[in-house]
Formats: C-alpha cells, sequence, structure tokens
C-alpha cells in the first residue's frame, strides 16, 4: 500500500480525487495474484476517449464521444470541481467600453457548459496510468520474488530440516 500512496502523491494531474481514493488491492489468501478493484470509470482515464470531432487526444482509444450532450449529474458534478477552485479556468468575456476594454467574470453556467463542450469536441486524453503502473508492478514483483526465492534457498542450505525417525 505504500506504493499505492507514493505513486498517487506522485501524480499531479488529478480532478476530483475519486480514483485515486478507490482504487484497492487485495491479495488473494494462498498468495497465487492480487485482485485490483477500482470505479468502473479508470479505464476512460487509461485509455482515453476520443472526441466527437478529434481523435488527437486519444488516437488509440476504444472509447469515443458521439454527441455534445451531457447527463445533468456529470454537469453539476463539472460545476462542483468549478467551484472547488480545483479547476484552473480564466474564462472571461471583454466588455468595452469608452476607456478601454474591461473584463466580466463569466457566470459558472457558461464555464460548465464551455468544459463540457471542450470534452467532448476533443475526448479525454490518453494517460495509460493503469496500464503503466501494472507494468511497474509486475517487474517489482518479479524482482521481489527472485530476491524472496534467493533468501529461501539460503535458509534451508544453511538450517537443513532435520528429519524425522
Amino acid at each position: 500500500m505504500k506504493k499505492k500512496k507514493e505513486l498517487k502523491d506522485k501524480k499531479v494531474k488529478r480532478a476530483s480525487g475519486d480514483l485515486a481514493d478507490n482504487v484497492d488491492a487485495i491479495a488473494n489468501e494462498d498468495g497465487s495474484g492480487i485482485k485490483i478493484s477500482m470505479i468502473d470509470y479508470y479505464d476512460f482515464v487509461n485509455k482515453g476517449v476520443k472526441g466527437v470531432d478529434d481523435y488527437s487526444n486519444a488516437p488509440n482509444s476504444p472509447y469515443q464521444y458521439e454527441t455534445y450532450g451531457m447527463p445533468k449529474k456529470a454537469r453539476d458534478n463539472i460545476k462542483k470541481y468549478i467551484k472547488s477552485g480545483k479547476a484552473r479556468l480564466k474564462l472571461e468575456t471583454p466588455k468595452k467600453t469608452i476607456i478601454g476594454a474591461q473584463k466580466k467574470n463569466v457566470p459558472i453556467n457558461s464555464q460548465v457548459q464551455t468544459i463540457v463542450y471542450l470534452i467532448k469536441k476533443w475526448g479525454i486524453k490518453t494517460t495509460n496510468f493503469f496500464d503503466n503502473a501494472t507494468e511497474r508492478v509486475a517487474k517489482d514483483l518479479g524482482d521481489d520474488l527472485m530476491y524472496l526465492i534467493g533468501k529461501t534457498i539460503v535458509v534451508r542450505i544453511g538450517k537443513p530440516k532435520k528429519k524425522k525417525k
């Protein structure tokens, strides 16, 4: 679990944090493997999602947006995300006056609409966070297993089992 925290802390790109906070790895009782569970949308972040009009953020993704619409619940989550301050947005509408151009803050619903449009048009960029993590763990696991096997051999040579009489 230490590696999970280290990897979580290293990642700067985080939105709500729900995905990172809901990853669990449980070892099988017989030690034959581990089961990793997480929120079901992890693969959209991992493999990305092609946009309605553009595939450049996720060219090899099996997922694609088909329309510009977004459910109310998703829009509410985006609004909550903007209000939390985690979204680094600077959307402003210029207002011309006699003196020059002054800027007026854009209403929250307009910000939500803009983000929804951009997400749907351009898609979600592929991160490969899960693929990279499992690849790294597999490499580390192989090294760790070889170390443990070596330790087991040394212990058995140094302290042979007594034969039963």
